[in-house]
């Protein structure tokens, strides 16, 4: 009888134990190991949601409990801030991180360095990129790595300040200039003009990835600037105009329920 009831006094702990986890605390950790090797080549490091059912939110610190800065929707993504990763996984002895420290670059700190916040590993990929090498082609590399600089700044459609709120086709149509290249009026349908098509076998960095209004149906009415490794840079308005959600950011190509309509490189570019 004793036995029975020592048993039951467990379970009933074991239960008030469970109780107090908040519902969706997951265990789920990320191998940092090959992050930080790519980092230490100079690769920027993106974090990104993988769920196509729940949106993976930025916290302001590493805990469930605290405020969020944002959230991130399938696809979308965000950089990670891999210096912070260096202290961490090194503080802990341990590569595996349950919570990857992440830049806002909307939100600045008096130095200048965006402030970091954290996502969970639960429903993150991680995939790196070299911005600043990502072509052998000279007008691809510098209008890739000017776009970067301005990551954070929110959308507005019409816009056309690059650090105050600007809109897709205004982005392309800049981070080209500033390359170098001649571009059209900043318009969707002008870009196609000025373009080719191509297949997604063939894409290369520097491409342009265009969107339906309407995510399936609809006149193309959205440009993202393709950088590889099923990435792109954009300034979007789709899932909200201020970042991580919107303005200049990083997202996978196929993001929320949008889908690549067309693929195509601009004239001059091989």
């Amino acid at each position: 009888m004793k036995g029975k009831k020592k048993g039951v006094l467990l379970l009933l702990m074991l239960l008030s134990v469970f109780m107090l986890l908040p519902m969706g605390v997951s265990a789920a950790k990320l191998n940092m190991t090959t992050p930080l090797k790519y980092s230490a080549r100079g690769y920027k490091v993106i974090a990104w949601n993988k769920s196509s059912t729940s949106r993976a939110y930025v916290y302001q610190q590493a805990s469930f409990k605290k405020g969020t800065y944002g959230s991130l929707e399938k696809g979308g993504g965000i950089v990670v801030n891999m210096s912070k990763v260096k202290y961490l996984t090194r503080k802990m002895k341990k590569k595996q991180l349950t919570w990857i420290p992440v830049y806002l670059h909307n939100r600045k700190k008096a130095n200048g360095v965006p402030v970091t916040g954290y996502v969970n590993a639960k429903n993150i990929a991680l995939t790196a990129v070299n911005i600043n090498n990502i072509s052998s082609n000279r007008t691809v590399r510098t209008a890739i790595s000017y776009g970067y600089k301005y990551l954070g700044t929110r959308f507005i459609l019409g816009g056309n300040s690059i650090t105050g709120g600007i809109d897709c086709a205004t982005f392309t149509k800049q981070i080209y200039e500033a390359a170098g290249k001649g571009m059209p009026y900043p318009h969707t349908d002008y870009l196609q003009g000025v373009s080719r098509q191509v297949s997604y076998r063939d894409l290369k960095p520097g491409d342009l990835v265009f969107y339906l209004k309407y995510d399936t149906s609809g006149p193309i009415d959205h440009v993202g600037v393709y950088i590889g490794n099923n990435l792109m840079i954009n300034a979007s308005g789709h899932y909200g105009s201020n970042y991580p959600e919107g303005g200049i950011t990083i997202k996978r190509i196929v993001y929320g329920n949008r889908r690549p309509a067309l693929y195509k490189r601009l004239y001059g570019i091989d």
